[in-house]
C-alpha cells in the first residue's frame, strides 16, 4: 500500500506538470529481491533508483530523466551485466515491461524506440544468454557460441533496424548494435570455460574488434558497457602480445601507447588511460604515470576521475610523495605546492569561520618570525566557500597575515580528499624532496613543531 501511495503522489506531480516524469513499470519474474534502474555514465551503469519487490513481483519507478539515451533495468549488482536489459528513453517516456528468466516482453503502449530495442534483443538473445547474461553453472563452450555469434552478425547485416523518426536514436542504433555484438563476443572469452579455442577456431569477426574500428566515436561511452568493452579490447591485445613474450605485463606502458595510437577519438584515449590508471597501486606510480599520460585526459570528468584515483592511493605516510595541489593567491596568481620543491613547507589548512584556526594565528606569526631567512615556506590554504573570497581577502589585510596565502574555494577537494582532511585546523609538513614528514603535524602553539622543523631542515 505504501508503495502504491508513493507512486500515486509522484504520478500526481506528473499530471500537474511540476516536472517531466517517466513511469517505468512492470513485473519482475527473474532472480533477485529488488529491481534497479541504471543510467549510463562514462560507459558504465550507475544506479539511479531501486525498488524492493513484494510477493506480487510488480515494480514501478517514477523518475525524472535528465537526458535522452540508453538506460538499464536489472538486478542489484552494477558490476555484472547478468540479469539486465537495455532500453532507450527520452524525458517523459514511459515503459511497461514483463521480465522473466528468459528475457522480457513489452506490455501495452511503448515507444517506437523500445520496440526497435526489443527487435534487437530478440536477435542477439542467443548470444547474450551464452555471454553477458549467461549463468556460469550452465556456460556453453566456444563450440556452441561461435556459430551463434556468426548467425547474429549475419542477421544484423541483413536486417537493419526500423526507422523511428527520432534522429538521435536512429543515428545511434547501428553503432549500439555493433558495440553490443563486440561486447558479448569479448565477454564470452573471459568467462570460466571447460574448453578453450585455439587461434584457428576463432571466427574472422574477432579481427574486426580492434581499437581503430571500434573507437572512432565517443558515443561508445553512451553504451552501457562501453568502458568494459574498451577494457576487454585492451586485455585481448595484451593476451595476443603475450603469446610472443610471456614476460609482458598487463600494465606495460608500451602496449598502452600502441593502443592509444590505434584509437582515433580523443575522449576514448582518455578513458583508456583511466583504465590503466586503475591498476596502479601507489602514489609514486600514479604521479609517474601522470607525467606521461595525463595529457590524454581531455575532459573535466576525466581529470577529476584521475584525481580521485590518486586520492585513493594516497596513504599519507611519512616518506610518501606529497600529492600536489594548485590554488590562487590573493593576487589571482596560481601557486602549486610543487613550486617549493627544495624547501621545507609548513602548510596551514584553515578558514575564516574557524575559531580554533584563528587562535593559532598569533603562534603562527611568531613561528614565521623565528624561522625568517631559513629554508622554510609557510603556506596557508583557506577552504572557505567560493562566495567568501572577498571576506578572506579582507581577513588577510585586517590580520596582517604573512607567508604565502592561497584560496581553495570550490577546489578545496583537491587538498581535502587526498590528505583525508575531516576537520580544521590541520597542519602538514613537507620536506625539501616533496615528501611527507607529517600529514597531521603539530600546531604552531605546540612546542613539538620546532623540534620537527629543525630536524627536517637538518635532513640532507
Amino acid at each position: 500500500m505504501r508503495k502504491v501511495l508513493i507512486l500515486s503522489l509522484l504520478l500526481l506531480g506528473y499530471f500537474n506538470h511540476m516536472v517531466a516524469i517517466s513511469i517505468i513499470s512492470g513485473s519482475w519474474n527473474n532472480v533477485g529481491n529488488a529491481v534497479c534502474f541504471y543510467e549510463v555514465e562514462n560507459g558504465q551503469i550507475k544506479e539511479k533508483a531501486r525498488y524492493i519487490l513484494g510477493k506480487d513481483k510488480k515494480f514501478g519507478f517514477a523518475i525524472h530523466l535528465e537526458k535522452e539515451g540508453y538506460y538499464v533495468i536489472g538486478t542489484e549488482n552494477n558490476q555484472s551485466p547478468m540479469g539486465k536489459h537495455i532500453f532507450y528513453l527520452k524525458p517523459d517516456d514511459n515503459l511497461n515491461v514483463n521480465v522473466t528468466a528468459n528475457g522480457y516482453e513489452l506490455i501495452g503502449e511503448n515507444t517506437a524506440e523500445n520496440k526497435v530495442m526489443k527487435e534487437w534483443f530478440d536477435i542477439i538473445k542467443p548470444v547474450n544468454q551464452m555471454s553477458m547474461n549467461s549463468r556460469i553453472a550452465s556456460s556453453p563452450t566456444y563450440v556452441e557460441f561461435f556459430p551463434a555469434l556468426e548467425e547474429v552478425i549475419e542477421e544484423n547485416i541483413v536486417k537493419k533496424s526500423s526507422i523511428t523518426g527520432n534522429k538521435k536514436f536512429d543515428d545511434s542504433i547501428e553503432g549500439f548494435k555493433e558495440w553490443d555484438i563486440a561486447a558479448n563476443a569479448l565477454y564470452f572469452l573471459f568467462l570460466p570455460n571447460s574448453a578453450h579455442p585455439q587461434d584457428e577456431d576463432f571466427p574472422e569477426y574477432y579481427q574486426d574488434i580492434s581499437f581503430d574500428k571500434m573507437c572512432k566515436s565517443e558515443a561508445l561511452m553512451d553504451y552501457p558497457y562501453g568502458n568494459r568493452l574498451l577494457s576487454n579490447m585492451n586485455m585481448r591485445v595484451y593476451l595476443e602480445r603475450r603469446k610472443a613474450d610471456d614476460t609482458l605485463s598487463s600494465r606495460d606502458q608500451a602496449l598502452l601507447k600502441e593502443n592509444l595510437e590505434s584509437t582515433s577519438n580523443d575522449v576514448l584515449k582518455g578513458e583508456l588511460v583511466l583504465i590503466y590508471a586503475k591498476a596502479i597501486q601507489t602514489v609514486e606510480g600514479m604521479i609517474d604515470f601522470g607525467k606521461e599520460f595525463s595529457k590524454y585526459l581531455g575532459t573535466d570528468s576525466q581529470k577529476e576521475r584521475f584525481k580521485e584515483l590518486l586520492n585513493l592511493k594516497a596513504k599519507n605516510a611519512k616518506g610518501d610523495p606529497a600529492v600536489d595541489f594548485k590554488f590562487q593567491n590573493s593576487e589571482g596568481k596560481e601557486v602549486a605546492l610543487s613550486d617549493f620543491k627544495g624547501k621545507v613547507v609548513y602548510i596551514d589548512i584553515w578558514a575564516t569561520w574557524c575559531g580554533p584556526c584563528k587562535k593559532e594565528i598569533p603562534h603562527l606569526k611568531m613561528l614565521e618570525e623565528e624561522y625568517k631567512g631559513k629554508n622554510v615556506v609557510f603556506l596557508g590554504v583557506s577552504i572557505d566557500v567560493q562566495k567568501d573570497h572577498p571576506k578572506w581577502q579582507k581577513f588577510l589585510i585586517d590580520n596582517k597575515m604573512k607567508g604565502i596565502q592561497l584560496f581553495a574555494g570550490d577546489k578545496a577537494g583537491d587538498i581535502s580528499k587526498p590528505y583525508k582532511i575531516k576537520g580544521i585546523p590541520r597542519f602538514m609538513l613537507i620536506d625539501k624532496d616533496g615528501k611527507i614528514v607529517s600529514s597531521d603535524a603539530p600546531r604552531p602553539s605546540s612546542p613539538e613543531i620546532k623540534l620537527l622543523l629543525n630536524s627536517t631542515l637538518l635532513k640532507k
